[in-house]
């Protein structure tokens, strides 16, 4: 940042509006590195096969003293099979040992904040474009995130509301339906059609759009190197006093 001052800039929002942009990029830098940090961790799946191959050894250990329990309680083998399981998994649980779809789950939280840090800091920047005396600077960074980013806010929307896609429908008070519509990925070597959501493929999450394409983000440094050249041009369309600093500070 060249200062901590704005010169020349009466209304207070502006001020107010600059800072939501550090917040939502430090958010979606945040939320990229642990994207990362996880697949760094769970892409070999190793963890997931040495997590599967404890489980069914402790089931073969405990199962005989439940069968002879369930057996003298008359219960099915079902349900002797069932009570295994739940024993099983709650003392995995209890020692620290994460169940696979907490795992998936995990990592779709961090690749939802990166969408909605980067839908958020648009929106910001639109109102700060509204608000501000400077819109012939402040249109260049505007259009330059839309090239970068084109389906940003639709991923976002679908994102939001799930409840509609999942039917393949526009939204809530609309029957429209969305049309089915192949999506190439990864230079067409992986091919995409019919409702997607949440959908998270190498470093790329997204969700498909009310026009049956599945767009996507790339949660990536990559994308963050993108926005932060995008958010320095916006800070450098305004005047600054007082000592400069670094984002992020220490």
């Amino acid at each position: 940042m060249p200062g901590t001052s704005l010169i020349g800039e009466s209304d207070t929002s502006i001020s107010r509006l600059l800072q939501s942009l550090e917040t939502t990029f430090l958010e979606a830098n945040v939320a990229m590195n642990l994207f990362k940090k996880h697949q760094e961790t769970y892409s070999t799946g190793a963890y997931t096969i040495e997590q599967s191959d404890k489980f069914w050894q402790r089931l073969e250990e405990v199962y005989p003293s439940f069968q002879r329990l369930g057996q003298e309680k008359g219960l099915g083998g079902d349900k002797i099979d069932l009570n295994v399981r739940e024993y099983v998994q709650q003392e995995q649980w209890d020692h620290g040992i994460a169940p696979r779809q907490f795992i998936s789950s995990e990592i779709r939280i961090y690749a939802n904040a990166f969408l909605f840090a980067f839908d958020s800091f648009y929106k910001a920047l639109k109102i700060l474009l509204e608000c501000s005396a400077r819109k012939n600077e402040l249109a260049k960074p505007v259009a330059a995130l839309e090239t970068a980013f084109p389906d940003i806010v639709a991923i976002r929307n679908s994102a939001h509301h799930m409840e509609d896609r999942v039917r393949g429908l526009h939204g809530i008070h609309t029957k429209k339906s969305i049309p089915l519509v192949e999506t190439l990925l990864d230079d067409n070597l992986i091919s995409v059609k019919g409702v997607t959501v949440a959908a998270v493929i190498g470093t790329k999450y997204g969700n498909t759009l009310t026009d049956g394409r599945l767009a996507m983000i790339d949660v990536s440094e990559a994308s963050m190197q993108k926005l932060q050249s995008i958010y320095q041009e916006v800070i450098n369309c305004f005047e600054w006093s007082g000592t400069a600093y670094i984002v992020p500070r220490i």
